[in-house]
């Protein structure tokens, strides 16, 4: 690197850009890292999901089946009553008899096969979440290895001119005001406008 004392008036602005860009770089990478923790971080793990019951499926059912048994018995009835003199009373009462028998456990039965369906369309769907957000985890967690690499070799680039910039000059916006000191005249070269804004700084 060339000492800044020697640096001739272009060659510390363009020192000003080149820091401006390394530290707007550094600032970059340091967002998108806590971004891509954050997002790290609010995924779920689906270790705590609840199971999908299946009686939380089926108790509905067991309200339906009686009541289908109540209104089916009364059709069946009513119809029996309208047809008992006729020639198919009897034909009529076995087979109402029989609808009133297995109206109940058929809607039971009906309800099971349902709540089993219903109960496994669930299953499905967690496992399916649980699959692709394991997927987007592992895919945020590489990018995350990647950029703290990038932002390692960052601050590597940046630290050669840490003799020159103090800490809470190490940003793009103390870099662009560097450069505008130089070029209204108000400082000869890099050193200078450092130190100038410093005093400035302390002053405020």
């Amino acid at each position: 690197m060339e000492s800044v004392g020697t640096m001739t008036k272009e060659e510390s602005i363009g020192l000003a850009e080149k820091l401006s860009g390394i530290y707007s770089e550094l600032e970059q990478k340091k967002r998108d890292i806590r971004d891509l923790k954050d997002t790290i971080e609010k995924i779920p793990d689906h270790k705590n999901d609840r199971k999908p019951k299946m009686f939380s499926y089926y108790w509905k059912y067991l309200i339906i089946a009686p009541v289908a048994e109540v209104v089916v018995f009364f059709i069946c009835l009513f119809l029996w009553v309208i047809l008992m003199h006729s020639n198919i009373g009897g034909i009529a009462f076995v087979v109402f008899a029989f609808l009133c028998i297995i109206t109940m456990p058929a809607v039971l039965f009906y309800g099971g096969v349902k709540a089993s369906n219903a109960v496994g369309e669930a299953n499905s769907l967690l496992a399916t979440a649980a699959q692709s957000d394991l997927k987007k985890k592992k895919a945020c967690t590489a990018e995350l290895e990647i950029k703290e690499t990038e932002l390692a070799e960052c601050m590597q680039k940046s630290s050669e001119y840490d003799v020159l910039v103090p800490m809470n000059m190490r940003q793009k916006a103390w870099m662009e005001k560097v450069k505008k000191t130089i070029e209204a005249g108000q400082a000869e070269n890099f050193t200078e406008a450092i130190e100038l804004l410093g005093k400035k700084g302390k002053s405020e």
